[in-house]
Parts: C-alpha cells; structure tokens; sequence
C-alpha cells in the first residue's frame, strides 16, 4: 500500500511540475505588455512566405526598435508595399509553426495578433508530450528529462523568442521532441519511435542552415539503431530511411527552387563576418599571407564585419568570397593554437540569452522582477564559464568507465556532442556577429546538459548512500 501511494504522489508531482510549466509558459506569452524579441532582416524572410506585414506600415522599418504585435495578411507575393531587397521567402520548417496562424488570417480575412505563433509553438509541445505519455511508460530519468526541457522552454528567454517570426524557436522545439525520444530508445528500443527521431531530425536539417549539423547527429544515432537492433532485417529498414530521406530531399531542393531565394548576398556577409572579422581579427599577419595572399587593402578591413566596414558600397576583400570553408579548417588544423585562441574569445563574447541590444516588449525591456537563468549564466561567464565550456569533454575521458557504470553515457555523450557543434558551428558560420541570438541553442543545450548531469549525479548518490546503510558495519 505504501509503495503503490508513494508511486502515485510521485505521479501527480510529476504531472503538476509539468503543467505549471506549460501553463506559465503560455501566460508570459499572452500577457501584456506583448513580450518578444524585435524582428529584423532574418524575420522578413519567413513573413515573406505568407506576404505578412504589421497592420501599422510605419513600423516595418521601426521593427528594430521594439516587438510588433498586430499583423495581417496581404496576398502571397502580391503586396506593393514590401521594401526588402530580395525577391521571395527562405523555404524553412519553421514554417510549419506559422503555417496556423497565417491559414486563419488569409481563410477568415482577419488581422492576428503576434502571441498566436508562439501559442502554436507551445501547444506543438503539448500535443507532442500528451501523445507521448499516452504511448510509452517512463522511467525516472525519463521523466526527469522531461522535466528538465520544459523547464527551459518555460523560461523567458526562450519564450521571447516564441513570440516572433526567427526560426530559433524551431531549432529549440525539435531538438526537444528529439531529447524526449532519445530518452526513451536509451531505456527500452522501438522501431515506430526509431522512426519519429529520424523524422524530426529532418525537420531539424531543413529548420536553418546552422542547426543542420546537429541534425545530422541525430540521424546518424537513428540509423545506427536500426542497423543494430533489427540485424535480421537490416536491409529493409535501411531502405525504408533511404526512401524516407531521398524524398525529403527531394522535395526541399524543388520548393527551395521554387521559391528563388537567393543566398549568395548572405553567404557573402557570413563569409565577411567570420573570416575576415573574426578570424584574422585574431591571427597573426605572417599567417594571414602565407594562407591567403590578401592584398595590402585588405589589411585595413580585418577585424571589422559586414556592417562595420559598410561593405554593401563595394567589398574591399573580394578574394573572401573565394576561400572555401575546407581551407579555412585547413588553416586553423595549421594553426591550433589560434582555434584554442577563438573558443576562448567567443566564450568571452558571449553575453547570456537575452539580447540586451534591443527592447523585448512594447514599453522597453523585460522586468527585472522576471526570473531567466539569463542573469545567472552571465554571473557564471565572469569566472567559470569557459571551464564549464571544456568540463564535458573530461568527464568521459577521465571518467569514462565510472560514467559508463552509473549513467546513460550514449545519451550525454550525443549531447556533448551537440553542445560543441552548436558552438563552433556559429562562431564558424558567422562569426562573433549578434552572438547571442546566434549562440541561443547552444545555451539550451548547455543547460540541458548540466542540469541533466546535475540530477543523475544526485540519483546517483542517493542510491550509493542507500546501500552503504543497508550494509551491516
């Protein structure tokens, strides 16, 4: 009797922790004043898709200053008063989170508010979760993940970002679901849930160009499983993901055509941004020339970014555009003490999750009454940021047989994995440019990580401890 109502009080704890959450997260996103960060170039491209606009014309070149919280619908590709210089939308998964919203504008012909995105995002959660409980029985550390991921999303800084057109939200949704689902195939395999990792992933791949690396982790993990738990049928199963990801593919490349996006101008600045005003920022000259012959023009440009040089008037540097990012690992494999001298200044840059640079509600910037790991983190960055940076690289070197005792070490070796591609694949992709919008994953996936290691590190304590004194002396 005791057992069964202590696994019951641990039930409904569990489920009230969860709730409070989501319902928390869905309050900060409809309260007024309208909370959420300020859309700029990188929204437009998503709005783009729907031919969404503010209601108040006047504000679209004011979106920099504050959120805007009415829009309404225009027509696809039809509207005269779009002032941006490109010609159609960037094809995203990120759209399927719009996608709602903007069907209920353009069916009912009604102007909507911007909270109705980030309530689609959080009910996408909600569905997930509910579908999830309903289908597999969880462990403890299960429920513990869980637990610990809505916690994040429930914060807000990430919820700001629900609240906008960016793809960051995305990012954060699906490697969510994917965490969930790791969870469970780390304590019992199955082969419909194998499918659904695999399935996110790709929607991960096509979410941003940046989080596709961390997509291809978790496909790789979905195929390695199948391989290795349906040995029987392996050649089947590994047909079914080929087919799976061939069309997939297949369909992105023809809607990415379709829409005529052209990113040349953004690889453009990316490149500016990380090679020239990052990268030679902090390598020495001799090294620079031997590398890359630059003209002696180049020289008075070098540490400064796209904006800063105004390169839009004429690029001072066009060799840039030529070096490829093969050459530039080959120049930092050259150089190792110079990548080590990166990480470390970008950790350096690194100013939290919340974007100080610009205002997160209608009247100015979130309360200080408001409670984000925001302010804690920046706390951390000041003395022991850049050792928690490195931490997990060592805890399964020096500790690996321990680790591989008395934790889920496939599940923290993924999420290792993950933490550092999310970094260097920014730092590397666009420089140290708005890093903290950029670097906004990589937070998540930090926190995650630790939090989540913080947690086993206690269960397992406590279970150590229990046997000691269960041991006669």
């Amino acid at each position: 009797m005791e057992k069964i109502f202590q696994s019951k009080l641990k039930t409904y704890l569990y489920d009230s922790i969860l709730i409070f959450f989501l319902i928390k997260s869905i309050f900060f996103l409809i309260s007024s004043p309208l909370k959420g960060y300020a859309n700029n170039f990188d929204a437009n491209r998503y709005t783009r898709c729907y031919a969404v606009f503010p209601v108040d014309n006047s504000l679209i070149e004011k979106a920099h200053s504050k959120p805007i919280r009415e829009y309404e619908y225009k027509g696809f590709f039809n509207n005269p008063l779009i002032e941006y210089d490109f010609d159609s939308c960037f094809v995203s998964t990120e759209l399927i989170f719009q996608f709602p919203t903007f069907l209920y504008s353009s069916v009912l012909n009604e102007k909507f508010q911007l909270q109705s995105i980030g309530i689609v995002r959080i009910l996408s959660i909600v569905i997930f979760l509910s579908l999830f409980h309903l289908k597999n029985r969880l462990s403890t550390f299960q429920k513990v993940q869980i637990l610990i991921l809505t916690f994040l999303i429930s914060d807000p800084a990430v919820l700001l970002y629900f609240n906008t057109f960016y793809a960051e939200p995305s990012g954060i949704i699906f490697l969510t679901l994917l965490f969930i689902i790791l969870s469970q195939l780390q304590i019992s395999y199955n082969n419909k849930l194998n499918y659904f990792l695999f399935f996110f992933a790709i929607l991960l791949f096509f979410t941003k160009k940046q989080y596709s690396p961390l997509a291809i982790v978790f496909i790789s993990v979905s195929i390695f499983y199948f391989l290795k738990r349906n040995k029987t049928k392996r050649k089947t199963q590994l047909t079914k993901h080929v087919t799976i990801l061939i069309i997939t593919l297949v369909s992105s490349v023809l809607l990415y055509k379709k829409s005529h996006y052209d990113d040349s101008f953004i690889k453009e600045i990316n490149k500016t941004n990380t090679i020239l005003g990052f990268v030679f920022k902090y390598s020495k000259p001799t090294q620079i020339q031997e590398n890359f012959q630059l003209d002696k023009q180049c020289e008075n440009y070098i540490g400064k970014n796209w904006f800063e040089g105004q390169f839009w008037n004429g690029h001072p540097c066009p060799e840039i555009r030529d070096i490829g990012y093969s050459k530039l690992i080959l120049f930092l494999m050259k150089n190792p003490n110079l990548f080590f001298d990166l990480t470390n200044q970008a950790l350096i840059e690194t100013k939290g999750w919340i974007n100080f640079e610009y205002q997160q509600t209608e009247e100015g910037k979130l309360g200080k009454d408001i409670f984000t790991l925001n302010h804690h983190i920046i706390a951390l960055q000041s003395k022991y940021f850049t050792y928690l940076f490195y931490f997990p690289i060592f805890i399964f070197i020096l500790l690996s047989p321990y680790v591989r005792k008395n934790f889920p070490a496939k599940h923290y070796l993924i999420t290792i994995l993950l933490l550092y591609l999310s970094f260097y694949a920014t730092i590397f992709g666009d420089g140290t440019f708005e890093l903290t919008k950029h670097l906004f994953v990589f937070y998540f996936i930090f926190l995650y990580f630790y939090c989540s290691l913080s947690f086993q590190i206690l269960f397992v304590f406590l279970r150590e401890t229990k046997y000691l004194f269960r041991k006669p002396f």
